[in-house]
């Protein structure tokens, strides 16, 4: 398939060919599971069967009233729109203020990124640090999606069991397998062997 992005100027897409686009290796890609058990577990709450969700980690209570009433307060004065790419200046601010606080660590703002969940901070942690081809430690048991996002990126995984032992302990990716990249951690950190 050839598409025109200017006059005279075609561009092959190369994933194309005459029958329409050709399967990637993301295909091979197992589903994230958690999705079917999500699906299953709605049938039978709409059968009228009460179910305790513990599926996807997620809150089973309501927001707290502070932060239900700060979002009314804003959606009542501000104008609703996207926001700047890394997250609000002031919230990354205040999170690098928390750092420094509970922890006595000093995070440059110009280290934070705010997202919208987990999953696409370690996508984006993932694309920005890593390329096709790099092996990269996940733990095990961990995430079933960092296996997901890491082998449709065409990363090499390398796990990690976690085991008493390792509490409390810190695990260069290096140290663990040849020309490995990054560990991610159970606790959603990157450490590269590149910094």
């Amino acid at each position: 398939m050839t598409v025109v992005l200017s006059v005279g100027r075609p561009f092959d897409w190369g994933f194309m060919n005459s029958t329409g686009p050709s399967p990637s290796r993301r295909s091979a890609v197992e589903p994230f599971k958690v999705m079917d058990v999500m699906r299953a577990a709605a049938e039978r709450e709409a059968q009228g069967h009460k179910v305790i969700h513990m599926e996807v980690g997620q809150p089973g209570t309501a927001a707290p009233q502070l932060a239900r009433d700060a979002v009314e307060k804003a959606m009542q004065r501000d104008k609703l729109g996207y926001s700047l790419a890394l997250g609000l200046p002031d919230l990354r601010e205040r999170i690098a203020q928390h750092y420094k606080s509970r922890y006595g660590l000093i995070v440059p703002v110009e280290r934070i990124v705010v997202t919208t969940g987990s999953s696409s901070a370690f996508l984006l942690s993932f694309i920005s640090t890593l390329d096709a081809g790099d092996r990269i430690v996940l733990p095990t048991p961990g995430y079933p999606c960092y296996l997901n996002v890491a082998l449709s990126l065409n990363l090499s995984p390398v796990f990690l069991a976690l085991t008493a032992k390792l509490c409390g302990t810190t695990v260069r990716p290096c140290s663990l397998a040849k020309r490995t990249t990054a560990l991610y951690a159970a606790c959603g950190s990157l450490r590269s062997c590149r910094t």
